[in-house]
């Protein structure tokens, strides 16, 4: 049986369209695609006054992490060379596991600098 490289896209969760866009050219180039999969939430996932919705966003942030792990590598999409908290987590934990980081923007032009590989 083929075997298919499997990526796991990492970003914000504003880059909706993009990613998106991303997940089929890199499934029409035959890779398996792991992404976020819950975005009719992600404006009310961020309202810290919601303790149900922190919840689950720590579950959510649970679950990206294992597909991270189940991932041959991760791709960060930093549109306009942004990403925030949860991505330099996600970056971070793909880093501590020995996963392969790349980014779709080059990182010169990147606005967080720290813990880039």
């Amino acid at each position: 049986m083929e075997q298919f490289p499997i990526v796991c896209i990492c970003g914000s969760t504003r880059f909706e369209q993009e990613t998106k866009q991303m997940a089929e050219q890199l499934t029409l180039a035959g890779q398996v695609v792991l992404m976020v999969n819950c975005w009719s939430k992600k404006d009310k996932l961020h309202e810290p006054q919601n303790a149900i919705d922190e919840k689950i966003k720590e579950m959510l942030d649970k679950i990206h992490k294992q597909k991270i792990r189940m991932a041959d590598y991760v791709l960060v999409m930093n549109i306009h060379g942004y990403w925030g908290k949860s991505t330099q987590s996600e970056i971070n934990y793909a880093n501590s596991i020995g996963k392969p980081v790349r980014y779709v923007e080059s990182l010169n032009n990147s606005k967080e600098k720290e813990g880039k590989t």
